[in-house]
C-alpha cells in the first residue's frame, strides 16, 4: 500500500516570507504542530514546527515582553527547517512509519516525482490505518500466538482454518526473537472452542483468544 492511498491531500502551508507568529497562530487553528513551506512557484523549501518558532526566541534569551516583539518581526524563512526529510506517492506507507519514527517526527511532506507537494501523512494517518489493517472495525475473534519461522506455516494455517468454515478478516505478523513470529488474527464465522481445537495443533502452545 502506497503513501498516496493515506496521505491527507491540500494540507495547510505557508511561505518564507509569513510572519512566524502568524504561522504559530495558523497552526494552532489549524490543530497542527507543523507546516510545509513553500516558495511562489509552488516548491518545497522547508519545513516549520513549533519547535523551530520557541527555539528561535529561545535561542536569543529574550524576556516574554521581548518575545512578542521578536515574533513580529520574524519571518517562517529565518527560523524554518530546510532539510526536508519527505516521501514520494508512491512509497510504501512502511517506509513513511520508518522515517517518522527515526526521525522522531509527527508528519511528512507528500511529493509527486517532479518535487511538487501533493500531501502530508501523519502518525494520525498511519494509525487509522493500522486500525484498518488489524480489522478492528469488524467484529470477530482475536487470535494471538507464535509460530516458528519457516516456509508454509502461515498457508497451512489458512488452509486449516478454511476448512472448518472461518472467515480470516486480517492477519498481522510481528518479529520475535529465536526463530519465531507472532501472529495476530481476526477472525468470524465460527466459535473460540473450534477455533483452539483447529490452531493449538500447529501452534507453539501461547494462544491467546478474545472476542474484539
Amino acid at each position: 500500500m502506497t503513501v498516496s492511498k493515506n496521505m491527507t491531500i491540500n494540507p495547510v502551508t505557508t511561505t518564507p516570507d509569513m510572519g512566524v507568529f502568524e504561522a504559530f497562530e495558523l497552526m494552532k487553528n489549524e490543530g497542527v504542530q507543523r507546516l510545509p513551506v513553500l516558495d511562489n512557484d509552488g516548491n518545497l523549501v522547508g519545513i516549520i514546527s513549533e519547535k523551530n518558532i520557541t527555539s528561535a526566541a529561545a535561542d536569543r534569551k529574550v524576556s516574554i515582553v521581548e518575545f512578542a516583539l521578536l515574533l513580529s518581526k520574524i519571518k517562517v524563512g529565518d527560523v524554518m527547517t530546510k532539510e526536508v526529510i519527505t516521501v514520494s506517492v508512491d512509497d510504501p506507507v512502511e517506509l513513511a512509519a520508518r522515517k517518522m519514527s527515526d526521525n522522531d517526527i509527527s508528519i511528512l511532506p507528500v511529493v509527486d516525482h517532479e518535487g511538487k507537494l501533493v500531501g502530508v501523512v501523519s502518525r494520525s494517518d498511519l494509525f487509522r490505518l493500522l486500525l484498518e489493517l488489524f480489522g478492528t472495525r469488524h467484529y470477530g475473534i482475536r487470535v494471538t500466538f507464535r509460530i516458528k519461522d519457516q516456509k508454509g506455516v502461515i498457508a497451512k494455517l489458512a488452509i486449516a482454518l478454511e476448512k472448518i468454515g472461518a472467515n480470516i478478516v486480517s492477519i498481522g505478523n510481528l518479529d520475535s526473537d529465536q526463530g519465531y513470529s507472532t501472529i495476530i488474527m481476526k477472525i468470524n464465522g465460527v466459535d473460540e472452542n473450534l477455533i483452539k481445537d483447529t490452531l493449538s495443533p500447529l501452534v507453539d502452545g501461547n494462544l491467546d483468544i478474545r472476542e474484539g
